[in-house]
């Protein structure tokens, strides 16, 4: 009889430790898994300020550029990534559109004749036209 208890006593002594142990591994995971949402968030928050101030800058020149006399000619140079990430900017109407995966921004400018294209750019103001070369 005590040769029973023993073995009881280890066996219950194992299925804590395997308790606890499982309970170890269900806390490091939620936690994981907070952090890793929580850096998430603020990853995609970087990219959202970035990608508004870059469509600010690219806007402002063709407002500057609409206010500038006849014969302005300047070169601006749209990256092929912005901070290692890939995005796509193309003109639509009397707006430059930025979009980045479910991110998109609209900045409305003047009205503007050609394609705007990563790489360099030449933004020319003829007969109050604005044109845009590459």
């Amino acid at each position: 009889m005590i040769g029973k208890k023993k073995s009881e006593k280890k066996s219950q002594m194992a299925l804590e430790f395997v308790l606890l142990f499982g309970i170890a591994i269900i806390i490091m995971i939620i936690l994981l898994t907070t952090i890793y949402e929580l850096n998430r968030s603020k990853i995609d928050e970087k990219i959202y300020y970035k990608m508004n101030d870059f469509s600010y800058i690219v806007q402002s020149e063709f407002v500057l550029a609409s206010e500038m006399n006849d014969g302005y000619s300047r070169i601006i140079f749209i990256p092929e990534k912005l901070e290692g990430m890939e995005y796509n900017i193309s003109i639509s109407g009397d707006s430059i559109v930025f979009s980045y995966n479910d991110l998109v921004f609209y900045r409305k400018i003047p009205q503007t004749s050609g394609e705007l294209k990563k790489g360099s750019n030449i933004i020319r103001k003829i007969n109050s036209t604005i044109y845009i070369e590459n």
